[in-house]
């Protein structure tokens, strides 16, 4: 009689599970995700911000199939504003640009098109800027805001600006700079500027750069070490930057290389962009932390990945005298003085 019941019972566990559904729904509904890049510069003669959506592949379409269809990258409609935060009425609507200006890279994701917001005017170049990203077809708004990064100048030293470059280590670039308003932290260099022409034709050429670090990452609430709101470096020598030369460029005896000109720049960031970098940096350790910081909020909350920000570019050219440009071509590969 047992053994008879526990067949029973075995039949019945059968046709329980037979009877079941076991179809498993691996994607969840689908969830409306900005991605959006934008660096506003007020010194810059066009605004430019790029807006893409994440997208979901279905049962019958892979991932890699779906990167290549321009249209499961991008919204079909948006209205995008920026605006003057501390009087939203003052704002512009950025135009949507299609073209192939800005060609994308080829790769993962389709190139086909690169589609950009654009404004050649911003509400406001001091103070706050907001970003609003209205898509009608799902009446969903997005939002952010950075404080505009302005200003900043070098001062080195008076009015003479000739660069002598040598070989000694006790010369020593000489660059002070002062900090402008809203600035978190800077990237601080030395630009060199160079012709690369064919060595069989010299007709044929194209201008190019090399960018020598001083530092990166430099917090602007730093010590400043000369002014009461400048920060100087004048412990690196030159002869630095020399050796740098051949460690940056090539040796290529199908080319010959002049210098231009060279000067002193500077790249200063936000706050948020600063929190971006941090968060970004790899992970030492056992405690994970968010990596996916991004500013682009609705209704208070983050809801997209990106970031919306401000940085300044400034830069200022130096003369270069004629035992500068003797060292550098001596450094330098494939160079002529």
């Amino acid at each position: 009689m047992k053994r008879y019941l526990s067949y029973i019972y075995t039949i019945l566990w059968v046709v329980c599970v037979s009877s079941c559904d076991n179809k498993i729904e691996i994607n969840a509904p689908y969830n409306e995700i900005p991605i959006v890049y934008g660096m506003i510069d007020v010194d810059e003669d066009q605004h430019y911000i790029r807006i893409e959506k994440a997208f979901q592949n279905s049962d019958n379409v892979t991932s890699a199939e779906i990167t290549q269809i321009p249209d499961s990258l991008y919204f079909d409609t948006l209205v995008v504003k920026l605006y003057d935060a501390n009087n939203p009425s003052n704002f512009v609507i950025l135009d949507r640009y299609d073209g192939t200006k800005y060609p994308k890279d080829s790769g993962t994701f389709s190139s086909l098109r690169n589609t950009l917001y654009t404004t050649l005017t911003l509400p406001t170049r001091t103070g706050a800027l907001g970003l609003s990203i209205y898509n009608p077809k799902s009446g969903r708004t997005y939002t952010a805001s950075t404080n505009i990064i302005s200003g900043g100048d070098f001062n080195n030293f008076g009015s003479n600006r000739n660069i002598a470059i040598n070989e000694s280590p006790t010369r020593a670039i000489q660059y002070v700079f002062n900090k402008g308003v809203n600035a978190y932290m800077y990237d601080m260099f030395v630009r060199l500027y160079y012709k690369e022409m064919n060595a069989s034709d010299t007709t044929i050429s194209v201008q190019k750069t090399l960018d020598f670090y001083l530092a990166k990452g430099y917090l602007a609430d730093n010590p400043f070490p000369y002014r009461n709101n400048s920060t100087a470096f004048n412990k690196i020598p030159w002869v630095e930057f020399l050796n740098f030369l051949p460690k940056a460029i090539r040796r290529d005896d199908t080319k010959i290389r002049r210098v231009i000109g060279l000067e002193y720049a500077a790249y200063g960031g936000s706050r948020d962009f600063a929190d971006l970098q941090e968060l970004s940096k790899p992970v030492i350790g056992f405690v994970q932390r968010n990596t996916e910081y991004s500013n682009i909020k609705e209704n208070g909350k983050q809801i997209g990945i990106g970031i919306f920000t401000s940085r300044n570019y400034r830069s200022e050219e130096q003369s270069l005298i004629d035992s500068s440009l003797f060292f550098i071509a001596k450094h330098g590969p494939n160079f002529i003085y």
